[in-house]
């Protein structure tokens, strides 16, 4: 929590922190056009355990957008990267991705 604080005072000149969502987990980092994103695990489910750790399965997962708000993109660039946004979320996650926090899958 301290941690958190401190980035936040540092921050605030920009807006500081902002709760976005929770999440589970982070799948990874991707950069189409535009800003960075950050692909998040919103919901899971455990499917099993393997040798006392447990496995879980992603329910459902989010994309945020990692956006420099001192950063301008300009409109065409802006609408291909919508679209390859669009084209990340037809990805279906929640069939066969699976994950442990103490385990290597």
């Amino acid at each position: 929590y301290e941690l958190l604080k401190r980035i936040h005072e540092g921050n605030k000149a920009t807006g500081g922190l902002k709760l976005v969502t929770l999440c589970y987990g982070i799948i990874g980092f991707i950069k189409f056009l535009g800003p960075y994103y950050m692909l998040l695990i919103t919901e899971r489910r455990q499917i099993g355990v393997i040798f006392g750790h447990s496995v879980y399965a992603v329910s459902k997962s989010e994309i945020v957008a990692l956006q420099n708000s001192t950063v301008q993109c300009n409109i065409a660039n802006s609408r291909d990267d919508n679209r390859y946004k669009r084209l990340m979320c037809m990805v279906d996650l929640t069939k066969d991705f699976f994950f442990s926090y103490s385990y290597n899958i």
